[in-house]
């Protein structure tokens, strides 16, 4: 509707990403919606049907995700990709 009331209008500019590039920790307590923003985050790789509630949410195209399963560690996996561009990194 191009009034500018937030509601989905067709002329919404968004600019930037709500997390900057690097490495980012995410933590909190039980509840406090960190399975939440990391499912977002790996999900805003995929177009959304606009209207949907979720066109918004986008990712760097080059964005990974990396888990275990509940009770599974992960051992042995080289995240020196990952790192490398950081200061001090290995």
């Amino acid at each position: 509707d191009g009034d500018g009331d937030g509601d989905g209008g067709e002329d919404l500019v968004l600019r930037g990403m709500i997390v900057r590039p690097g490495v980012t920790l995410i933590v909190g307590g039980g509840y406090h919606g960190k399975s939440t923003i990391l499912r977002a985050i790996a999900g805003g790789v995929y177009d959304r049907p606009p209207g949907d509630g979720r066109e918004y949410c986008v990712a760097a195209s080059s964005a990974v995700c990396v888990r275990a399963e509940d009770g599974r560690h992960v051992s042995r996996l080289d995240i020196s990709p990952f790192l490398s561009g950081l200061p001090g990194a290995c």
